[in-house]
């Protein structure tokens, strides 16, 4: 079976969540030795044939603009190898594939790991998104919450499928060291939506905690606070890449703070990836998070607006090594359970049974 995935940023897979989601199924596919084409943007174009995989990348941002100058080159590929299912990812190029596929008349799935969040995404632009998935096979999404804003924009529940993709299979594994260097880790970027301001007034309130920060982009709406950071003593700022696998910093901090206002992929990978190794985590009540998180059973969901709750609710699990311990264990219980490889072998099934109706 032939098998096309188109999504964007391809160059970025290691850096930021969504290729990096989608290419993990792409691998997965491989493995299964399905045929496999993929095709996305860089910033070169290029044609070439990679680890197996056919790849096709357009030169261009991953935006609209990229993709609709192509979309000649975009449908001649298309035609040239014949697909027998696409697998597009992404409001975006949901729309653009949709649109192209009236002309090509196969088999399309859809997935998404992004939140439809009405203060987000205007009233057109998701009529839009949800009239193309309900006129395509079949959407896969990665969260309950996904599922039911779709649900609640008139797609059929029979057409959406939770399919928790996305965690490096690294994350799962036993062999990384547990000894603390540090307190606290943040890790992502500079910016409000990911709460950086919450967490430098945390470091102010807490001055006898180490305190370490990853960041990987920097953010105009916090540029303030990260200069003020970079003055206490008690932070450490690392920028990627870091000089460390971002597996083994984790691994060696106590507590793993992200203080989420908004981010589009629900559940973030980020809170994925230090439960997953056995860490206890304290986020934030953004929606998602509670399909993974039970208050103080597998981790902490705090209102970050009230800054002495969250200062009281660290303290605690700071000084109670063996209470913080239970609750990383358990919370990489509820990773191993909820997010393997069968989540990938329920996609790729989907395809075989799309197959086999259209033949």
């Amino acid at each position: 079976m032939k098998i096309c995935y188109v999504f964007s940023n391809f160059h970025l897979l290691h850096i930021t969540g969504q290729p990096g989601i989608v290419f993990k199924l792409v691998s997965q596919a491989r493995k299964r030795e399905e045929e496999v084409y993929l095709i996305s943007n860089a910033p070169e174009q290029e044609q070439l044939y990679q680890g197996g995989i056919n790849l096709f990348l357009i030169r261009g941002l991953g935006d609209f603009k990229t993709y609709f100058f192509n979309i000649f080159k975009i449908i001649k590929y298309l035609k040239t190898i014949k697909p027998d299912i696409i697998h597009v990812h992404g409001h975006l190029l949901i729309i653009f594939v949709w649109l192209i596929n009236r002309f090509l008349n196969i088999s399309l799935v859809c997935s998404t790991c992004e939140t439809l969040d009405k203060k987000r995404v205007n009233a057109f632009y998701r009529r839009l998104i949800t009239f193309c998935i309900i006129h395509s096979e079949l959407t896969f999404v990665t969260s309950e919450c996904i599922k039911s804003q779709l649900i609640k924009n008139k797609v059929s529940s029979d057409k959406i499928i939770i399919a928790r993709v996305g965690l490096d299979e690294k994350f799962l594994k036993d062999s990384y060291s547990s000894m603390p260097d540090g307190d606290i880790l943040y890790y992502g970027d500079s910016t409000k939506e990911r709460g950086f301001d919450i967490i430098f007034r945390l470091a102010q309130k807490l001055p006898h905690l180490k305190f370490k920060i990853l960041l990987r982009w920097k953010g105009k709406d916090c540029s303030w606070e990260l200069e003020e950071m970079g003055k206490l003593s008690n932070v450490t700022i690392c920028y990627y890449p870091y000089s460390e696998n971002l597996e083994q910093i984790i691994s060696k901090s106590k507590l793993v703070v992200l203080p989420y206002r908004w981010i589009g992929v629900r559940p973030p990978v980020s809170l994925l990836e230090p439960m997953a190794l056995g860490k206890c985590v304290v986020t934030s009540t953004m929606e998602g998070n509670e399909e993974l998180i039970k208050n103080w059973f597998n981790g902490l969901m705090i209102n970050f607006d009230k800054l002495d709750g969250m200062v009281s609710g660290i303290s605690v699990l700071i000084k109670d090594d063996k209470r913080r311990e239970n609750i990383g264990q358990q919370a990489k219980r509820t990773i191993q359970r909820m997010y393997s490889l069968d989540e990938y072998d329920k996609i790729l099934n989907e395809y075989n049974t799309i197959y086999k109706t259209k033949k």
